[in-house]
């Protein structure tokens, strides 16, 4: 990490959040220090070095930096300073326990002992019992705290609004992860030049106006996830070393080196800080089993676990402390694209559901109050924003911003959001094998998993229409869309083997299950009600219905027979199915990637044996296994490896998306195509109505 981080610059008191330093109230911006018996207005100078010295607090700041921080960098003699720092002493007379200490030859420093800390006792009479007038005055204060918990108990949740929204310039094509510092004054955040290459951290302060970024990494691996400590004064991230487990690394702010706290499994993984010494993150550290929280010290490293999800689930992902510290939000994923916002009770241990229904959370923050979250949700089709009070029962409610495409979103103690603000256009395009390739759809909206008929038709899922559905293009004719499914997400859609039905995987109602149709889209009925994760489609010869299911902690093949659910022989551990234009099945292997074709009522390992590097971005051909290569960046290619084993690149498939393929009996090959990717950062202001 390159360092500094930044030239420390003048303090703007007007952007200063109140603090406390013991009985002793803080106003920055009112310039005004309170206490229970009275109050005193401080100079502008005299308050900038009081912000200073508490920022650092208990550590010193030298007299070069409050000359930079309160005067601007300009150079002021002694006596200024000593006038300044005399003045403050006298002011904070009233609170004994607040010493500023001067530092030989280094500087000042602000530090509390609470042991000089005079507690106020009420005056007693002579014979040992409170006075009638100090009975009141604290019996005047226990009855505006009873007054103030009844109208706190039984007032309406608080609805909020987005009172202003600021994009930010773009300095890249990709900026994601934002991360605004506890007071607000920086913005911390990954950024790359193209989509899927690896990310940089970047510095902006706000507090001045001023947008240009400070780049704060420069490794060429990839880092993200970027989160300050409650006391603002250190940074951890994820960064992610190909071939080896990813590091979580903490770096002080505003300057020094870093170091490596602690380690990870999973490249996706987030962290929170739960206090200025343990990390919350998550992880999935055996690749069979589910995700789950952890909590990691800073100081030696220990890791222990936080969370513990039922067997069949993906896990839990995305924790978020509360400003407070007395929660941690998280998300917990049934099935992909069927997630629930739960809270862990770090005191209790007890953890319960926020939301329900199942829809999709992708980002989530607290309100500075600790009692509202706020987060990102598609349950209005787009992914819009949302508040809902932190409270069992509770119902989201929109926050009023018309239909922006929210991603991960961050807050500071003024109720600021920094949001990802992303537009993703991805179409599908007909190939041969040269790479020559003609439009099937337009590009209004992102589609994916594809799949044709022997006579050319193509069924799709797509977004096009404001909410996930699935759509289907005649041989020479525009598409259509089929359903009004209405739910969290819509996937794998197959045509049975006479081309007169379609079965799809569909999440609604917190539930991922199977649903057939009519090759016209009417008769839509639900084949299976377990509701539980469930991940690809096919169709046995005899037209009967397979599927990959989550049983427990490992995935397996179902067919779904007149009789009921019939597990397949040797389909333990297999998610995704896949069949040939020619009809022969094949399946992929959660963990490893192992390719193995159902032969004879068994999957069983293919002559030469083969893997391949992503689970959605791939399909079997007549001539062997066509997959996409670096999916997902700019970098996209696309290859076939024949049933001999010998892989050959067939043509540039830049930009893909990982989002299927499909193989035609002519040879065709049909792809997405990422046709825009707007990926930015902005923002807002948010407040109750």
């Amino acid at each position: 990490m390159n360092e500094p981080f930044f030239r420390p610059r003048q303090i703007e008191l007007a952007l200063e959040p109140p603090f406390t330093l013991g009985r002793i109230r803080v106003s920055p911006a009112a310039l005004e220090l309170r206490w229970d018996e009275g109050s005193e207005a401080l100079e502008p100078r005299v308050m900038q070095v009081l912000v200073a010295l508490h920022r650092h607090a208990p550590e010193s700041v030298s007299r070069d930096d409050l000359s930079q921080l309160c005067w601007g960098g300009r150079i002021v003699g002694d006596d200024a300073l000593n006038r300044a720092i005399s003045r403050l002493r006298k002011a904070l007379a009233p609170e004994p326990g607040a010493i500023v200490d001067t530092i030989p030859k280094v500087g000042y420093r602000l530090r509390l002992d609470p042991a000089r800390t005079e507690a106020k006792v009420p005056a007693k009479s002579k014979s040992g019992r409170m006075s009638r007038g100090a009975l009141w005055a604290g019996l005047i204060p226990a009855a505006a705290i009873v007054a103030a918990a009844t109208l706190l108990l039984g007032r309406e949740d608080p609805a909020w609004t987005a009172e202003t929204m600021q994009p930010l310039p773009r300095g890249a094509a990709v900026e994601t992860s934002p991360a605004l510092s506890p007071d607000g004054r920086f913005l911390v955040y990954a950024s790359a030049p193209e989509p899927g290459a690896p990310r940089d951290l970047y510095m902006r302060g706000l507090a001045t106006g001023d947008n240009a970024a400070l780049r704060l990494t420069s490794t060429g691996e990839d880092e993200s996830s970027p989160a300050w400590s409650p006391d603002g004064l250190q940074l951890a991230f994820i960064r992610q070393v190909p071939g080896r487990p990813c590091q979580i690394v903490v770096a002080a702010v505003p300057r020094g080196t870093e170091r490596i706290a602690g380690h990870c499994r999973s490249g996706d993984s987030t962290l929170s800080w739960l206090d200025d010494g343990n990390i919350i993150f998550s992880d999935q550290p055996d690749p069979a089993a589910a995700r789950r929280l952890f909590s990691l010290s800073v100081a030696n490293g220990a890791v222990r676990p936080l969370t513990n999800p039922p067997d069949g689930l993906n896990g839990d992902g995305k924790p978020r402390v509360s400003p407070d510290g007395r929660r941690i939000a998280f998300r917990r994923s049934a099935s992909l694209g069927n997630d629930d916002i739960f809270i862990l009770d770090v005191a209790s241990g007890e953890e319960w559901p926020l939301t329900s229904g199942g829809w999709k959370a992708y980002g989530f923050t607290w309100a500075a109050d600790s009692r509202t979250l706020f987060f990102t949700s598609n349950r209005k089709g787009d992914f819009g924003l949302w508040s809902i009070p932190v409270r069992k029962g509770a119902e989201p409610a929109r926050i009023s911003l018309g239909l922006l495409p929210f991603g991960d979103i961050a807050t500071d103690r003024q109720d600021r959001l920094a949001a990802e603000l992303s537009t993703t256009r991805a179409n599908l395009f007909a190939f041969d094998e040269t790479g020559k390739g003609a439009a099937l759809s337009p590009a209004t909206g992102v589609e994916w998993d594809p799949d044709l008929t022997r006579d050319g038709r193509l069924v799709y899922a797509s977004n096009a229409s404001g909410t996930n559905e699935i759509w289907m293009k005649p041989a020479g004719a525009p598409p259509v869309r089929l359903t009004t499914f209405g739910g969290s997400y819509v996937f794998s859609p197959r045509w049975s083997p006479d081309g007169r039905r379609i079965a799809f995987v569909g999440v609604k109602g917190g539930r991922t299950d199977i649903y057939e149709m009519t090759a016209d889209g009417s008769r839509l009925r639900a084949m299976t009600g377990d509701g539980a994760a469930k991940l690809s489609i096919s169709w046995a010869a005899n037209g009967e219905l397979l599927y990959s299911v989550k049983a427990k902690a490992d995935w397996a093949v179902v067919q779904l027979t007149a009789g009921g659910p019939k597990l397949l022989p040797g389909s333990r551990g297999i998610s995704i199915l896949r069949k040939s234009s020619d009809g022969r099945l094949f399946g992929r292997r959660a963990v490893g990637g192992d390719v193995l074709e159902f032969d004879r009522n068994r999957f069983a390992a293919l002559p030469v044996p083969l893997q391949v590097s992503d689970a959605e971005g791939w399909a079997a051909g007549t001539r062997g296994i066509y997959w996409t290569q670096d999916a997902g960046t700019t970098r996209a290619s696309l290859r076939l490896t024949d049933w001999s084993g010998v892989s050959r690149r067939l043509f540039s498939l830049s930009p893909a998306p990982k989002t299927g393929l499909a193989i035609g009996v002519d040879g065709k090959i049909v792809a997405p195509r990422l046709a825009s990717h707007e990926h930015g950062l902005a923002l807002l202001t948010l407040r109750q109505k």
